[in-house]
């Protein structure tokens, strides 16, 4: 399913391309997409989140390049098709999200990411709260923050919060709600544009 997510951000509305699949096809698809759009770009930041199911593990990963978003359902898929393994492993791309580590490790039990070697995948995953420290805006006392906070620190924004009742619901549903696919958009989204805004800053 393909759909356009409106980030409301201080009343400044950005859509979002947002693409929802469990299907490892449309995965590939999407990947393929983003990288023949960005092929020119020695380098390439881009957001990832994660939510979680009732046993901590990865429900739903979420990829997010500007003003496009996929969120695959990873609890709902045949397969991990082997371009996601492929395209988290590339070189030149740094990813950038809240609690990376955790991200980089939960998704390391994933059936076909656990079979590749991790090392240049996680060396290329910058923690937000981390280089928000590094960059002047919090000090290690508050880096636990989450995108939201992080967002009206960093890029001096706050985001329309109208999904507060997705953190009552189960990730690993098949069929997420209208909220939980925004949030879900939104999260990607900030992951990417703190990770881009505080990237391009110098120290």
């Amino acid at each position: 399913m393909t759909s356009t997510t409106i980030v409301l951000l201080n009343s400044i509305e950005r859509a979002i391309g947002t693409t929802i699949t469990k299907d490892g096809h449309i995965v590939n698809k999407w990947l393929e997409k983003l990288e023949k759009k960005n092929q020119n770009l020695n380098e390439l930041n881009i957001g990832i989140d994660c939510k979680w199911d009732g046993e901590n593990t990865v429900a739903i990963l979420q990829i997010c390049v500007n003003s496009n978003c996929l969120i695959f359902q990873l609890n709902h898929s045949r397969y991990i098709p082997w371009s996601l393994v492929a395209f988290l492993n590339i070189p030149s791309y740094t990813f950038t999200g809240i609690g990376i580590e955790e991200t980089c490790e939960k998704l390391g039990y994933k059936r076909a990411l656990l079979e590749r070697n991790q090392t240049s995948f996680l060396s290329k995953m910058v923690d937000l709260g981390e280089l928000a420290v590094e960059k002047g805006y919090c000090t290690e006392d508050n880096m636990g923050l989450g995108l939201v906070e992080l967002a009206e620190i960093v890029l001096k924004k706050k985001v329309n919060d109208d999904y507060q009742d997705v953190g009552m619901r189960r990730w690993d549903e098949e069929d997420l709600s209208d909220n939980q696919v925004k949030c879900a958009c939104i999260d990607g989204f900030l992951a990417f544009e703190i990770g881009r805004v505080l990237r391009e800053q110098k120290n």
